[in-house]
């Protein structure tokens, strides 16, 4: 995975030095498979351009939301409303922003972030690719994985209970999004990890 996961990076920084000419502030939407090393990649990212990084997961439905209608939408488990609202426009706008994370462990929020932005801003996780944000980023990237590999960093991050509530559950919610809206295709940028 580094010789991958480096030429990724590295494939990035110089997409984004290219733009950088052209654009006083660039967005970007890492988006792909569970356990096809978002975070690691945002994480990364963002350390090397010195990017503000936001992570879809503080963004998932509060309970009041997950209505049946909602979750039977491609991509409709995120709250992409209060991204919108909270983290994109304000940073449009040229402000500094707080938001209050959704903690899915305790099914309610958090303290809130404030955060001042950089330049560069990535919003990472499943998701940010969704149509109601896309046209908001000026890179769209998606990475994949194998199956096997998936299910690997699935377990390690998250225990045998966790695992199969993600194959049951959460990897065909994101394979219908990827799907029906053509998602990897629809990217920049697309990296098997």
């Amino acid at each position: 995975m580094q010789n991958e996961f480096s030429y990724a990076v590295n494939t990035t920084v110089d997409l984004i030095k290219t733009l950088r000419n052209q654009k006083d502030r660039i967005f970007i939407a890492i988006d792909g498979m569970s356990g096809s090393g978002k975070s690691t990649f945002a994480q990364t990212l963002s350390e090397t351009t010195k990017a503000t990084l936001i992570h879809c997961d503080d963004f998932f439905l509060r309970p009041e939301q997950r209505t049946e209608e909602r979750l039977s939408a491609p991509g409709g488990n995120l709250d992409t409303e209060r991204i919108i609202s909270e983290v994109i426009q304000p940073i449009i706008d040229g402000d500094s922003f707080a938001y209050k994370p959704f903690n899915c462990h305790i099914m309610d929020f958090d303290t809130a972030k404030i955060i001042s932005p950089e330049d560069i801003i990535i919003l990472e996780g499943s998701y940010s690719c969704h149509p109601a944000l896309f046209d908001f980023f000026d890179i769209h990237i998606f990475l994949s994985t194998d199956r096997l590999t998936q299910v690997s960093r699935i377990l390690l991050r998250g225990g045998y209970n966790k695992t199969k509530e993600f194959i049951e559950k959460w990897i065909p919610m994101e394979n219908k999004y990827f799907q029906h809206y053509n998602i990897k295709d629809k990217c920049e940028l697309s990296f098997k990890t």
